[in-house]
């Protein structure tokens, strides 16, 4: 009788443990379907090079490909960095070239985690309205700044940053036509 009772002990443990991996595995499933859809935005590659958009959808894609660079779970990246979305929902979709926002939002907020990546920082993401026609998108973080010698030039393609002597941060700001 005893070897009976240990074994239905042992199976219920078995059953308890497989009901966990299985939620753990549906948990998963859904984490990787949304990495695909939010991959799939990012690209654009089923979508019309100009397009009507949803600047915040585009913004939370184009987020999603550095999440690995947030956090306390960084990994090589020593500094914690948070990151702050303020979008205005007042906002409308906008005619746009999709792709191109994305890769120029790719590009800033990649200067900006660089830029925080010793000490951490925060990176802000801010939507809003300018009158009835313009969307202001603004990209903001707390790191060191632009070199004080490259300010004026930082614009160039030619010029890659340089990490010494900075001067404040800023960010970036992008009106276009809501419609």
């Amino acid at each position: 009788m005893l070897l009976h009772r240990g074994g239905g002990v042992r199976w219920i443990s078995y059953t308890i443990e497989s009901e966990l991996l299985m939620n753990q595995i549906s948990e998963a499933s859904k984490r990787i379907s949304a990495l695909v859809a939010d991959a799939k935005q990012y690209s654009r590659m089923d979508r019309a090079l100009f397009d009507v958009a949803n600047v915040h959808e585009l913004l939370r894609s184009t987020l999603v490909m550095f999440a690995d660079r947030f956090g306390k779970d960084s990994g090589k990246h020593t500094g914690v960095i948070t990151v702050v979305k303020e979008f205005d929902q007042s906002l409308p979709e906008i005619p746009c070239f999709p792709g191109d926002l994305n890769q120029v939002w790719t590009n800033i907020i990649d200067n900006a985690l660089a830029a925080m990546r010793e000490k951490g920082g925060t990176l802000t993401v801010r939507t809003g309205r300018e009158g009835e026609k313009l969307a202001r998108i603004e990209i903001c973080d707390t790191g060191p700044g632009i070199p004080m010698r490259r300010a004026n030039t930082s614009s160039s393609p030619s010029s890659p940053p340089n990490r010494s002597a900075r001067a404040p941060a800023s960010g970036w700001i992008w009106r276009g036509t809501s419609s």
